[in-house]
């Protein structure tokens, strides 16, 4: 199983994926159909895929490959009308040492994989099985939910959505977004002395 190389992500530890969009320009946010469905932040380096509508072989080639640690990011196409994700392949996730999956389609078997602990931003639940076969895409560029994803991209997701930060972006932004941060808390705390 190959390892995703130790790179200080918890320098991002604590800071909101609002603040990081910010620092982006408010660029490189997920479509807000994109939500929590198995409730849980994320934090660490992408993995992708790109699977046909409703086919999730892709996904478990996906899984095969990625290095533990990542989260599996995964352009299903938007399609919601059948699952690609569900306890089975969270089974699998888990055991490759994935931390979490975003995916521009459905999961299904929710109530499982939230007793397994493992996270999941997706479009849509529905109950209705994956397609086999039609081979996708592993391991490439991507598009996930309007924003292109790379392979080793910083995924930064929480309550208010995901955010992706490009590579040779990160220093900057890491260094704008903890200042932003800051002056959101100071701004606050004087929102806060003045309603004393």
């Amino acid at each position: 199983m190959a390892t995703a190389h130790a790179d200080n992500l918890d320098r991002w530890q604590g800071l909101a994926s609002s603040a990081v969009c910010d620092c982006l320009n408010r660029f490189q946010a997920m479509h807000a159909a994109i939500r929590p469905v198995v409730d849980g932040t994320l934090l660490g380096r992408a993995w992708t895929a790109r699977s046909m509508p409703g086919e999730n072989n892709t996904l478990l080639r996906a899984i095969e490959t990625a290095p533990a640690g990542s989260i599996l990011v995964v352009d299903a196409g938007g399609f919601v009308d059948r699952a690609v994700w569900g306890e089975v392949r969270t089974m699998e996730a888990i055991r490759a040492g994935i931390i979490g999956l975003i995916v521009d389609g459905a999961v299904r078997d929710v109530d499982a994989i939230r007793q397994r602990g493992f996270t999941v931003y997706a479009r849509g639940i529905c109950a209705a099985g994956p397609n086999k076969g039609w081979d996708g895409d592993v391991g490439g560029q991507i598009q996930c939910a309007g924003v292109v994803v790379n392979p080793g991209d910083l995924v930064v997701a929480d309550t208010d959505g995901v955010v992706v930060v490009p590579r040779d972006r990160e220093e900057q932004v890491l260094l704008d977004a903890r200042r932003r941060q800051q002056e959101d808390a100071d701004l606050i705390a004087q929102a806060t002395r003045g309603h004393r």
